[in-house]
């Protein structure tokens, strides 16, 4: 008899209990929905609501033509949606206090649960839902003046962001979402201690630093780094102007840099090319406990990339070069892994804004490192037939990466 196919585990039923368990228990934070399946689509969040006094779940779907579509879902129609969302996004991104999911769905229907959701249907706590008239509110909300924003030149003085900054207001916020999803994971008995790589004219680091400090109450050692002695000499006269506490900005490389020893966070965004590499490798050389890095500009592997299976994708320049991205963050994240990180890679902002738009976010799960994720880092590495910066520059932990 013919051996039967193996069939690959459908998570979906896993994924609709957990969400009506999270719903009961009122413990779900926000869902981000991306990869839509609908062509006017580009992401939805849903977000609990008190509705007369009840509780709701209020979905803003995002349309290509930037208008946001509201409605509103009861709880007992939330396993009903949740078929629906799984048949309009094929990825989710699910957050509590007890930490987070993610749902990825194949091109077939297939639906794969990542992460931990016995953790996450059994020790997520209660969160408190906003009343229905607060539901836009930012962390940054527009109209409230906001020192750092009116001297960067985003809003003035009375807080109305500038027309030409909105697409930036969006960045910041869509930034501070990020850090506050992780916010269970930052020290509360000593400064945060963080670093921003290639940090530019610091909007997110100023962000940053308005976070810790104002939403959270919390103390904060920043370091912004760059390149351009200007900049620097615009951010550290804008940390003197403001009179802010825990925020310094130094001029330097960044392989050059010192590592931060157990830093907190290390934030790189939009550095250019092998830079994104070297900010990795400063991340995991400090053994930082979170990561968030928005690659910019790949060149390194458009060059090397000799993978046979693939030459009528590389043959062609532009083809090559989008393959060269794709490869290029993949190896990048699974090298994280190999270090002992919990990886996730998602849209950050939406593409008419930056076409630069994927975000890595990496949390510190085992110190020692991962060996099985290393050897698969190794065989993507193997089929592309490349040398990646990140594998030079960064070192895993003893035991991982033998010795050359």
């Amino acid at each position: 008899m013919p051996t039967p196919t193996p069939q690959k585990t459908d998570d979906r039923e896993r994924v609709l209990s957990t969400l009506e368990a999270l719903v009961e228990k009122q413990a779900l934070k926000r869902i981000v929905f991306s990869k839509p399946q609908e062509k006017d689509d580009v992401r939805a969040v849903l977000m609990p609501v008190i509705l007369k006094g009840k509780l709701h779940f209020q979905l803003a779907r995002q349309k290509k033509d930037g208008k946001v579509h509201h409605r509103n879902i009861s709880v007992g129609d939330i396993r009903a949606f949740g078929e629906g969302m799984l048949s309009a996004f094929r990825q989710w991104n699910l957050f509590t206090e007890a930490g987070e999911g993610q749902v990825m769905v194949s091109s077939k229907g297939q639906v794969k649960a990542v992460g931990n959701w016995q953790k996450l249907s059994e020790e997520a706590a209660p969160v408190e839902a906003q009343s229905h008239n607060r539901v836009k509110h930012r962390l940054i909300p527009e109209g409230e003046p906001v020192p750092f924003l009116v001297r960067l030149g985003i809003a003035d003085q009375n807080g109305r962001i500038y027309d030409k900054k909105q697409d930036k207001f969006r960045q910041i916020n869509r930034f501070l979402e990020c850090l506050d999803d992780l916010s269970a994971y930052f020290p509360k008995d000593q400064p945060v201690r963080a670093v921003d790589f290639g940090c530019g004219k610091s909007y997110l680091t100023f962000a940053m630093h308005y976070y810790f400090t104002v939403h959270k109450g919390l103390e904060t050692d920043i370091i912004g780094l760059d390149l351009k002695e200007d900049v620097i000499s615009f951010c550290s006269r804008t940390v003197e102007e403001l009179g802010l506490k825990g925020i310094h900005f130094l001029k330097g490389d960044i392989s050059q840099f010192a590592p931060i020893k157990d830093a907190d966070l290390t934030v790189s965004l939009h550095a250019c090319d092998t830079a994104t590499d070297a900010a990795l490798a400063q991340a995991i050389a400090s053994r930082s406990r979170l990561i968030l890095s928005v690659p910019c500009c790949h060149h390194e592997l458009a060059r090397q990339i000799e993978c046979p299976p693939l030459e009528g994708i590389t043959r062609f320049g532009v083809l090559n070069h989008r393959l060269a991205d794709i490869a290029t963050d993949a190896l990048r994240a699974a090298h994280l892994e190999a270090a002992g990180y919990q990886v996730q890679v998602f849209e950050f902002i939406e593409a008419e804004h930056t076409p630069k738009n994927l975000m890595m976010r990496a949390v510190l799960k085992n110190p020692a490192g991962n060996k099985e994720a290393y050897k698969k880092y190794c065989e993507l590495r193997d089929f592309f037939r490349v040398s990646p910066a990140i594998e030079r520059l960064a070192r895993l932990p003893e035991g991982i990466q033998p010795v050359q």
